[in-house]
């Protein structure tokens, strides 16, 4: 990803219903797509990306639509981080409808962009696939 100079969104990232916890905290434009936020926790995460998902926030649902059965998912390419969430919100990120891997996403805080950093970027996490593969993925 590219300098931004929209605000920063702060999100902390928690894997659900697993010991120890397992979470990141990445900082994301606010104009990131769904699509692209998607590929940055796939990083985060440790994932290849070999699965649906979608995201919920508020009352929007947003991934890649299945055209073989019809539903309230809007194409995650049309959507942007800050047009359907705001500090303090909390969403849920689902990958791998079979398995279930259900993701907390709370966007804990919006603050103005550094303009000496590069964004996507993981600050912190409680797993070292965590931290490793964001670092990688947000390399200029």
């Amino acid at each position: 990803m590219s300098k931004s100079k929209a605000p920063i969104s702060r999100i902390k990232g928690t894997l659900r219903h697993v010991a120890p916890p397992v979470w990141s905290r990445i900082e994301v434009p606010g104009d990131t797509e769904f699509g692209k936020l998607h590929s940055v926790v796939q990083a985060a995460v440790g994932w290849t990306d070999a699965h649906r998902y979608g995201f919920r926030a508020r009352h929007d649902n947003c991934g890649v639509p299945n055209p073989n059965f019809p539903d309230d998912i809007r194409k995650e390419r049309n959507v942007r981080l800050d047009q359907i969430t705001a500090e303090g919100d909390t969403g849920i990120y689902d990958y791998d409808f079979g398995d279930g891997s259900r993701n907390t996403l709370k966007t804990e805080k919006i603050l103005p962009a550094d303009p000496a950093a590069h964004y996507p970027r993981c600050t912190a996490g409680s797993c070292v696939c965590l931290t490793r593969g964001l670092r990688q993925a947000a390399r200029p």
